[in-house]
């Protein structure tokens, strides 16, 4: 096959139109059925199947031995294989001893917790509601709602086509321009603590993150070597996660003579309200948001507590921008961050100044004294 942009692309190029798109395999797969070749699809449709992770994900592209190239979430890509299990089916396929229904609700449910909105679209890669992702998202849920039938799981099919037409709705309503309504995005946020690798990696498929946002300043610990830089991201690469270290948001940053924030009697904290005053910060922050409109992203420090970690500063600056922050608590519990109670803003500039109200929230009582003001 030729590969576009050939006159600047060649065999040099690793990834891109080298390894397997999801999407352009099923619809390959389905071009193939259609002029009544079957044993391609159902291969195509096996392998797809022994790529999916366990929360329903399939990678956005792949090289042949199933290992993840990029790792972004298309929701449309992991839609369109039940598309494809479907069509064969009604061909009169014969699936010998594969059955494809544990890979279908398990996509199905996938799209279901975290749809509607798409942390990629097909075509600009940003964030938001898109029409050609809804439609195929819809159709396939209907699909998979006739597995479920087959499964005499009548309760789990009517779920899945009442939300599906739901979605029907969202795509009923007036679009922005380019045909797509973008979203803010939101963020995750985790603490590593001492949790062992597989079950970190399972927090985190589990809430459909895609890409660990490392902010410690200093990449690694003594007593949970799991999680050094050395190693980190070849796990989670593993695991189809990406890993970016953005240092430019790690805590260690020490108060100013000057400060303004002094409500946090917390030096480490008092510190780092400083340095969110400096164009340093405002830089990475920018880059933090740029990395949510194309992945989601959990923000990973060592504290397991968010109210006794800078993330939760950080929370606070993405808040005032209109970014919804959620810290993981467990494999089924998010709790969403709120502002800071003695925060003063301004535009996006938060500061903690003396004599603000220094009501301690519920979340940082007696389980927190280090963020106490």
């Amino acid at each position: 096959m030729s590969i576009p942009w050939g006159e600047t692309k060649g065999d040099n190029d690793l990834g891109g139109y080298h390894v397997v798109w999801t999407r352009d395999l099923v619809q390959s797969a389905t071009a193939l059925l259609a002029t009544g070749q079957t044993g391609t699809p159902l291969r195509a449709l096996i392998w797809l199947a022994a790529i999916q992770r366990t929360d329903g994900r399939f990678p956005q592209n792949s090289w042949i031995n199933g290992n993840a190239y990029w790792c972004g979430v298309q929701l449309d890509e992991i839609a369109t294989p039940i598309l494809l299990a479907y069509r064969l089916h009604r061909e009169g396929v014969t699936l010998g001893r594969f059955n494809p229904c544990v890979m279908i609700l398990r996509a199905a449910a996938y799209l279901i917790r975290q749809g509607p909105v798409t942390a990629q679209e097909r075509w600009e890669e940003s964030a938001g509601y898109s029409p050609s992702t809804l439609a195929t998202v819809i159709a396939d849920l209907v699909c998979a709602a006739e597995f479920a039938k087959q499964l005499s799981e009548t309760d789990t099919a009517d779920f899945i086509l009442q939300y599906a037409d739901w979605l029907t709705e969202i795509d009923a309503k007036p679009l922005g321009a380019g045909g797509k309504r973008k979203l803010r995005p939101s963020v995750l946020t985790i603490g590593h603590s001492t949790r062992t690798l597989e079950e970190f990696i399972g927090l985190l498929l589990a809430h459909g993150a895609t890409c660990v946002v490392d902010v410690r300043t200093v990449p690694r610990s003594r007593h949970n070597p799991q999680f050094n830089r050395a190693s980190l991201p070849g796990s989670l690469k593993a695991a189809g996660l990406g890993y970016v270290h953005l240092p430019g948001l790690g805590g260690l940053r020490h108060a100013r003579s000057d400060s303004v924030n002094l409500s946090w009697r917390n030096v480490t904290f008092r510190g780092y309200a400083d340095y969110m005053q400096t164009p340093e910060f405002e830089q990475n922050l920018d880059e933090l948001v740029q990395l949510a409109n194309q992945e989601r992203i959990v923000l990973m420090c060592a504290e397991a507590l968010p109210w006794r970690c800078h993330r939760s500063l950080i929370a606070d600056a993405l808040l005032v921008r209109g970014i919804r922050t959620e810290d993981i608590m467990g494999p089924t519990r998010r709790q969403v961050h709120t502002l800071t109670p003695f925060a003063k803003v301004r535009g996006t500039t938060i500061t903690y100044p003396a004599g603000a109200s220094r009501s301690t929230p519920k979340k940082a009582s007696a389980n927190a004294p280090d963020r106490s003001p």
